[in-house]
């Protein structure tokens, strides 16, 4: 439990504790009991009725905070024992030519992106890291979106004219390592096909959906939950129970029994799901109905129009109604609340997470609906038990909902919000605020459980871009050892560990109609060198030397600064560009694009590396003869 938690639970149990007997209970220091109960009653949390022997009463706010946590954590403790085990392989089978179109299917055009472009981006939005694509016809014109998307390979069946789909599917075992989603290169659907599949229980599946009256599909029938027979002949059906579309997931075990078969075919044209049959025969395949579902095939020339004008559309539509039906009901769960009491709701944008609006009786919130895939970098855990502290102590918005499982929250809205950008925050009142909150986090005693390390978090960000074979920036390697040498440097030049934002924007500074200002996004937050927020928040502002020098003196409230603070101010520029650089290449790997961003980062870190090297010669001496 969260150390201001603890002492917040202890009090509720018995009002009359001393601090000597929290801290028996807590295990924790009498100076961090005193630090936290003094934080607790300025920030309205604890009323202390000072007596002979005090008494701490809880506040109608502290009671609800310790209720919310406490909730959560149960909660989080629930569904832990509930998950399933991700895919991160797919294969695109796009190796044959469609009746009179000269261009491979999924490079046909679906408003501003291809239908092909679009298959990759769900897919890497579901959390897939390693696609492998089948060409075959027209292969040279798919070779370019190998550059353009680093989890991509194209493997090509030089047989294609001559063999079927099995044959192509064949063509990329070597990459497929592990379980996989298999998708048909001509094909456009909604997104929840894939998102169902994906959370299917079955290690081996298909999904179906209702049949159409053309039964030019392969159709299906269904025994004791598993798929017994399929033919695109309706005369060898008792009855049918769906038409499968294209999508499928195949666990490795299931594919070697496919590739087993297929070694002794004799009929180079059989297709993948006539072998997948062989397979079930003995094997248990699956199967995920969707209702409902919208999708559409391109076979030949005629089909172009309807794919793209109607059924694409169509599609764009609901998605969009679907995203805000899955938020409406997600608002209803977590806060308690009918459709009457929701007046608003709407979509506020987002990259690496997607957030909605909503104004509930009259109260306005924020709902951040996390990315996938962000876990992998982002500890949702400790942003939440972070951001908490943040609130207490008068920094952040109230957080009336998170889930540290999946990162998604409900937080109020900050009215006639005005966000701060690189010239606001060198405003002389705004550049106030902004230290007096950082030097409010830093002094306030209290301790994040997790640490930022920038050395770590690069070798972090290079791991999962490697992981994702990403380009790195030119220059790139020449750099890394000149700032993982900073190290060193950092260490002797003194690093004081407190409670640190790291993220700090201009824009995550924003202040409401009342002129309050706000730390918001907590993401990175955690134990750090308090000069690393203060650099952070000068680089990301582009300030002048003079205005960074305001900066200091607001935040220290005096002229005369800390030894080496130039420098280490300098140093850790060059690690924020180093490391968000780095962040970038590993970001664009999953299909983000960023323009410039990445590049001109590295860029600014070298160029300030040069001044650094430069500078730090004026203090070497003195340096060298302190000990790390």
């Amino acid at each position: 439990m969260n150390d201001l938690f603890a002492v917040l639970y202890e009090l509720n149990q018995n009002r009359y504790l001393s601090q000597r007997e929290i801290s028996e209970k807590t295990q924790l220091s009498l100076g961090k009991i005193n630090n936290i109960i003094k934080i607790l009653e300025e920030e309205n949390y604890l009323r202390i009725e000072k007596n002979k022997k005090n008494s701490y009463q809880l506040t109608e706010i502290g009671l609800k905070l310790l209720e919310r946590y406490l909730k959560e954590e149960q909660q989080k403790k629930i569904s832990l024992s509930n998950e399933v085990e991700s895919i991160t392989n797919a294969v695109i089978l796009m190796a044959g030519q469609a009746r009179q179109i000269d261009v491979p299917v999924g490079l046909i055009s679906l408003n501003d992106e291809t239908i092909l472009d679009r298959c990759i981006q769900l897919l890497i939005s579901s959390g897939i890291t390693n696609i492998v694509i089948v060409a075959g016809f027209a292969k040279e014109m798919l070779l370019p979106i190998e550059k353009k998307y680093p989890q991509v390979h194209i493997v090509v069946n030089e047989q294609f004219e001559k063999t079927g789909t099995m044959a192509s599917l064949a063509t990329a075992q070597s990459f497929i390592k592990d379980d996989f989603i298999l998708l048909e290169g001509d094909l456009v659907f909604e997104e929840r096909g894939l998102t169902q599949l994906l959370r299917s229980r079955d290690t081996s599946s298909i999904l179906i959906t209702s049949v159409r009256k053309t039964y030019d599909e392969a159709m299906v029938e269904i025994h004791d939950g598993y798929i017994y027979k399929m033919s695109k002949d309706i005369h060898q059906f008792n009855r049918i129970d769906g038409e499968m579309i294209g999508i499928s997931k195949f666990s490795l075990s299931f594919f070697k029994k496919m590739l087993e078969i297929f070694s002794e075919n004799e009929n180079p044209l059989i297709n993948y799901e006539y072998i997948m049959m062989d397979v079930a025969r003995d094997y248990r395949l699956g199967y995920v109905r969707v209702d409902d579902f919208i999708w559409g095939e391109i076979d030949e020339q005629a089909q172009i129009k309807f794919v793209t004008q109607t059924i694409y559309p169509r599609i764009i539509q609901k998605e969009k109604r679907l995203a805000l039906e899955t938020v409406r009901a997600f608002i209803k769960e977590k806060m308690n609340v009918t459709d009457d009491d929701i007046d608003l709701l709407e979509s506020a944008g987002g990259m690496t997470n997607k957030n909605y609006k909503v104004v509930l009786n009259g109260q306005s919130f924020i709902i951040r609906i996390a990315g996938n895939g962000t876990e992998r970098f982002i500890d949702r855990i400790s942003e939440k038990e972070n951001s908490t502290l943040g609130q207490i102590l008068g920094l952040d918005v109230e957080t009336a909902y998170f889930d540290s499982e999946t990162g998604s929250k409900i937080s109020r809205f900050i009215e006639e919000a005005e966000t701060l950008n690189p010239v606001t925050a060198a405003y002389p009142r705004n550049m106030r605020q902004t230290t007096d909150l950082l030097r409010k986090l830093h002094t306030s005693g209290l301790e994040f459980n997790n640490e930022f390390n920038v050395f770590y978090e690069i070798k972090k960000y290079e791991s999962l871009a490697n992981e994702m074979a990403a380009n790195y920036y030119e220059g790139y390697y020449e750099l890394r050892p000149l700032v993982l040498a900073l190290e060193s440097d950092l260490s002797r030049m003194g690093i004081e560990k407190v409670p640190c934002h790291i993220d700090t924007v201009p824009e995550n500074f924003v202040k409401n109609g009342q002129k309050r200002m706000f730390l918001i996004d907590w993401e990175y937050s955690g134990m750090n060198d308090p000069v690393w927020d203060l650099a952070d928040h000068s680089i990301e502002c582009n300030f002048t030397d003079s205005q960074e020098r305001q900066l200091l003196e607001n935040y220290y409230q005096t002229n005369d600064l800390p030894p080496y603070i130039e420098l280490k101010m300098l140093a850790y520029k060059i690690c924020s560009d180093f490391v968000w650089s780095v962040w970038t290449i590993f970001k664009e790997s999953r299909g983000d694009d960023f323009g410039s961003y990445g590049r001109d980062r590295l860029e600014r870190a070298a160029e300030n590396m040069s001044l650094y090297q430069e500078k730090r010669r004026a203090y070497n001496e003195s340096l060298s003869q302190r000990t790390i």
